[in-house]
């Protein structure tokens, strides 16, 4: 976890967007169940409760989730810090991609305010990213990689993005899709 953390700091120039920190804590949640690792299960749920962090609706809140996991795997008890809601803020959403297969969502970004949409795959599989505004007009795209694929830019006018995520082999893929 600690060399995901300094990649990140890194990258960013040591400060860390809360897209940034979510997609780090997500890293190390998915790693730390993995390994089975409840310590470091439970400091990834503090961490998404302590951004804001929630699930887009219908999805399951890993903070609370990681955080039983982590007291079953015998973690001392940790009470996890309310969540406050907010109108605009780091979003996730899980998603699996049969073979070849294309996942589409709209979500609406504020003018002047940086957007982030932030795609991690895990297993290997290489995904591309593709975001059009609502006239169909190229904002971002990235090529197909098995690595965080990313976006960034400031919109112009506040309103609703496509966003495309494809899945480019021939075998199914799970992936988080984090948005700001």
């Amino acid at each position: 976890m600690k060399s995901i953390l300094l990649a990140c700091l890194l990258m960013t120039g040591g400060t860390q967007t809360p897209s940034d920190q979510l997609a780090t804590a997500l890293r190390a949640g998915f790693e730390a169940e993995d390994r089975d690792d409840g310590k470091t299960l439970m400091q990834a749920a503090i961490t998404l409760r302590q951004i804001g962090a929630r699930p887009v609706e219908g999805e399951p809140d890993l903070a609370d989730l990681w955080a039983e996991r982590a007291r079953l795997l015998g973690t001392k008890e940790t009470r996890l810090p309310l969540w406050r809601g907010r109108v605009l803020g780091p979003a996730y959403r899980y998603g699996e991609l049969a073979a070849n297969a294309r996942f589409t969502t709209r979500q609406s970004f504020i003018a002047g305010q940086k957007a982030n949409v932030v795609v991690e795959p895990r297993g290997g599989v290489k995904l591309e990213l593709v975001v059009n505004d609502d006239a169909g007009a190229p904002v971002c795209q990235v090529s197909a990689s098995s690595k965080t694929l990313g976006c960034q830019w400031v919109p112009t006018f506040t309103g609703t993005n496509v966003i495309d995520i494809v899945n480019t082999e021939a075998r199914p893929v799970r992936f988080y899709l984090i948005l700001n």
